[in-house]
């Protein structure tokens, strides 16, 4: 009798626990590109929302990064998404930092963008589904 019970208190939880992560959203993470409209400084960060995360760099909000305090205003360049896990997003972000190209003749912008496709093209990012939004 008590593993009767047992058992079906263990399937109540289980339908219960799919119904509800069912019903939940899945979350959606992000890496951003942001320009400096004053200069020629660009930063790369990652976030649950790239528009709420661009005013606090911008000073609307606190919370910003240290590194952007000065050259604002800031303007959102590209937003790429499609990371399953925040764990995803923060490689991303870093291996997007580490990435080096030349720096003769371009703007900081354009070896941010030459510096994504290089990591676009790697094994690891090519399987996943990114998209790019460029603004």
């Amino acid at each position: 009798m008590y593993h009767h019970i047992r058992s079906s208190i263990h399937k109540c939880f289980y339908m219960f626990h799919e119904m509800t992560t069912a019903i939940q959203p899945t979350k959606q993470y992000f890496c951003y590109c942001l320009k400096s409209s004053v200069s020629n400084r660009t930063y790369v960060g990652a976030s649950i929302n790239p528009e709420k995360r661009l005013k606090k760099h911008n000073g609307l909000l606190s919370g910003g990064a240290k590194y952007t305090k000065t050259n604002r205003p800031w303007v959102l360049k590209i937003v790429v998404s499609g990371f399953s896990t925040w764990k995803e997003a923060l490689q991303f972000e870093y291996r997007w930092k580490k990435t080096r190209v030349s720096r003769k003749g371009i703007t900081a912008f354009e070896r941010r963008e030459k510096c994504l496709n290089i990591l676009l093209s790697k094994k690891l990012w090519k399987s996943q589904d990114l998209h790019l939004n460029f603004f």
